[in-house]
């Protein structure tokens, strides 16, 4: 039992070992190809992705909230428009409801400092 069990464990060891031999062949699936960018390529033309929030208070949000707009600026003049909103990607997050109120806590020890009121002859003393 103890031979058969050694015989599985290097069987298994060399499949696992032939299954991460590699070549040197830049074929085949999962092969990486890099592309050399041209001059030309680097004068495309760049969008930007912007946000813009809302506070909200809508049936949705009782309590409020705040609506995300996300979207590109197709036309570059740094604003995120109306017609440039993803609506796919626009999120909405409600503020909770409030809690229960709870019973007050007890009121915490006296302080140790004592305030009192001078005597006229302490007042004097003290000038």
């Amino acid at each position: 039992m103890k031979r058969l069990s050694n015989s599985i464990l290097i069987f298994s060891a060399a499949i696992i070992l032939t299954a991460c031999g590699g070549s040197n062949s830049n074929t085949g699936p999962g092969a990486l190809t890099l592309a050399k960018a041209s001059e030309s390529d680097f004068n495309l033309k760049t969008f930007d992705s912007l946000v813009r929030t809302f506070s909200i208070q809508t049936e949705e949000c009782l309590n409020g909230g705040i609506e995300i707009e996300m979207g590109i600026d197709n036309n570059g003049n740094g604003r995120l428009d109306t017609s440039e909103v993803d609506n796919d990607r626009t999120q909405t997050i409600c503020h909770g409801s409030d809690g229960s109120s709870g019973s007050d806590g007890t009121n915490g020890s006296s302080s140790l400092i004592s305030i009192t009121s001078a005597t006229t002859a302490q007042t004097a003393v003290a000038a």
